[in-house]
């Protein structure tokens, strides 16, 4: 298609404004048309606030407007079923914000109309885009880490943020959001793990709620072996003082990190690397919104007529992994990888689940 890209925002909440900050970055390429929210007073602060000229409850009315050519998700995880699917059955373009779904369930019902319907929705992992992703995956391909041995990735978060807003109500809850930290933070690294090192085979994990005030996880610990052999630690919290992210990859012949650096034990070679490295991926002024480099990709494809970046199936990689690291923290065994419907966590947690785990059950006294 040619011309500005419309674009209605469903859901008025805290990640509405990254989406309309990076779209009023993209230099006239898309207008924010039309929000649509349940809630009244988010709706009309959001409206005000980015001057959209629509503003609506009904989100059938935001999906039959002919000026609306894209639709982005950003309503709690739970309602993103309803809304993608209505929106690709409607004939337009999706983004929907992390995680797709809850539950690998509902994942797998999305991605069953997204297949009716190809190359039209995508799924919100932003950080791709990052300089030191896209040179970690450079270097990759580039042959300069040789095969991936080992791997860290982190997301320190604080559960309250000075000078901000309390965070939502269905925050860390097991029917709205899914999860905790996992599900809602280190949902970002994990994706990251399975972009560098591919598909997770087995999973063993610890999470508990140490200080946050929330029905499930607010930290985790847990390591990966992935299909090619490589061992990998994911971590997270909430309970941190500074909030922080970085990932390290290991590799036979170097190793990438973030924040960026390359390193290998040939010095000579490890400074031609990261000039090239450099070179392939500039460093650039900081966008307005960190959604901005994604929505421009976004962009490119609907304008390019070809399949939207990050599609569901692959956003279902991360889900999984998520899923795994939650099964194997409340049993206390390792969960080996693909999960499929027959899994008992394939629909999801409940509290009750949570609260059995094996690190509950010894702080209460009760035999494992």
């Amino acid at each position: 298609m040619s011309g500005v890209v419309g674009v209605g925002i469903v859901g008025a909440g805290a990640i509405f404004d990254q989406h309309a900050l990076a779209l009023s970055a993209l230099h006239g390429r898309a207008r924010l048309v039309a929000v649509c929210d349940v809630d009244d007073t988010k709706l009309h602060a959001a409206a005000s606030a980015h001057r959209v000229a629509i503003a609506c409850r009904d989100f059938a009315a935001l999906l039959h407007r002919p000026d609306v050519d894209l639709v982005a998700v950003c309503t709690p995880p739970a309602f993103h079923e309803e809304a993608v699917v209505g929106a690709l059955r409607a004939g337009k373009h999706v983004v929907c914000e992390k995680p797709l779904a809850p539950t690998l369930a509902a994942a797998d019902r999305i991605i069953a109309v997204a297949e009716e319907h190809p190359g039209r929705l995508s799924v919100v992992h932003q950080f791709r885009y990052l300089p030191a992703v896209r040179r970690t995956l450079w270097v990759r391909d580039a042959g300069e880490l040789g095969s991936l041995l080992f791997g860290r990735f982190h997301r320190f978060a604080r559960f309250r943020r000075p000078g901000r807003a309390a965070r939502a109500s269905w925050w860390g809850s097991w029917d709205v959001a899914g999860g905790g930290t996992v599900m809602t933070q280190l949902i970002h690294e994990l994706d990251l793990a399975c972009l560098l090192f591919g598909p997770a085979a087995q999973v063993s994990a610890v999470a508990d709620t140490l200080n946050a005030e929330i029905e499930s996880e607010d930290t985790c610990a847990s390591v990966v072996r992935f299909g090619s052999g490589a061992i990998v630690t994911c971590q997270s919290t909430m309970c941190a003082h500074r909030s922080r992210a970085g990932f390290d990859v290991i590799g036979t012949r170097g190793s990438a990190h973030s924040p960026w650096a390359f390193e290998c034990l040939d010095h000579v070679h490890r400074e031609h690397v990261r000039t090239a490295a450099l070179a392939a991926v500039p460093d650039s002024d900081a966008p307005a919104s960190a959604h901005a480099p994604y929505l421009a990709d976004v962009l490119d494809a609907v304008e390019a007529g070809r399949a939207l970046p990050s599609g569901p199936s692959e956003a279902r990689r991360s889900l999984e992994l998520a899923t795994a690291i939650y099964a194997a923290s409340v049993s206390g065994e390792s969960v080996t990888l693909p999960i499929g419907p027959s899994h008992p966590c394939y629909g999801g947690l409940t509290r009750a689940d949570y609260e059995g785990r094996p690190s509950r059950r010894a702080e209460v006294g009760v035999a494992a």
